[in-house]
């Protein structure tokens, strides 16, 4: 049996979304990276559901980062089309 990847995956241009993102950086551990990508997006998607966004209708956005064919870092983002009004450490 094949294993299938919990992510839908594709590439594609945009136009220019305001976006919130968290980076999730792999240094040693390379074997919980999609736990960490799935919690990372989860953070974001209670982020928006603050704001009174539904994060289903949102883009959602991931950005890898590549050493030598390894994961080393991934930018998780999803759109927020209103001005960001608090700060949060965890949150660009």
């Amino acid at each position: 049996m094949t294993k299938q990847s919990p992510f839908h995956v594709g590439i594609c241009e945009l136009k220019s979304p305001q976006v919130i993102y968290t980076t999730c950086i792999f240094r040693h551990s390379k074997e919980n990276c999609d736990k960490e990508i799935r919690q990372a997006f989860q953070m974001l998607r209670e982020w928006t559901v603050r704001f009174g966004l539904d994060s289903k209708q949102l883009l959602h956005i991931g950005i890898p980062t590549m050493d030598e064919k390894q994961l080393v870092m991934y930018e998780c983002c999803i759109e927020f089309p209103i001005p960001m009004m608090e700060e949060d450490a965890d949150l660009q």
